[in-house]
This record gives structure tokens, C-alpha cells and sequence, in this order.
């Protein structure tokens, strides 16, 4: 996805994304939580241990343990970070 948004970024002229971290966590900053869907349900059960006794690390609303802010929305990922 990042190959194909840096393709429309170069062909607009502007530079492709490089560190993609700072570009995602601005789209946070200016509430551009369309950028990826939010996995609210499910949990990590990979990691499972004593300490955690069975019931893993668990997606809650704005957070997921394996995808952080949720899955990707391809096409709203794609307009926002040709604005950015």
C-alpha cells in the first residue's frame, strides 16, 4: 500500500513518504481516524503466559495489540496522505 501511495505522491510531484511513523501519527493528530478501521474485538492470544493467565492482550476501542490503531482503509489512507 505504501509502494502504491508513494507511486501517486511521486506522479503529483510531491516526495514519497520515507519514515511513514510521523505522517501517521499527524493524520491522528488531525482526527483523520478514517485512515484506518478500528478493530474493536478479538484478542492476541500468541503471547499467552502465567502472568497474563489465559486472556491475552484484548482490542478495545482506538486500540488493538496487533494492528495499534486498526486496519488500514486504503482509499481514505491514500486522499489523506496526498494532502499531507
Amino acid at each position: 500500500m505504501v509502494a502504491l501511495i508513494n507511486d501517486r505522491r511521486l506522479q503529483r510531484g510531491l516526495p514519497p513518504l520515507g519514515f511513514l511513523n510521523p505522517a501517521l501519527y499527524q493524520l491522528q493528530e488531525r482526527g483523520l481516524s478514517t485512515a484506518f478501521y478500528d478493530v474493536t474485538q478479538g484478542c492476541h492470544l500468541s503471547c499467552l503466559d502465567g502472568t497474563v493467565q489465559g486472556q491475552g492482550f484484548c482490542a478495545s476501542p482506538a486500540w488493538d495489540p496487533v494492528t495499534g490503531w486498526g486496519t488500514p482503509n486504503f482509499p481514505s489512507l491514500l486522499r489523506a496522505l496526498l494532502l499531507h
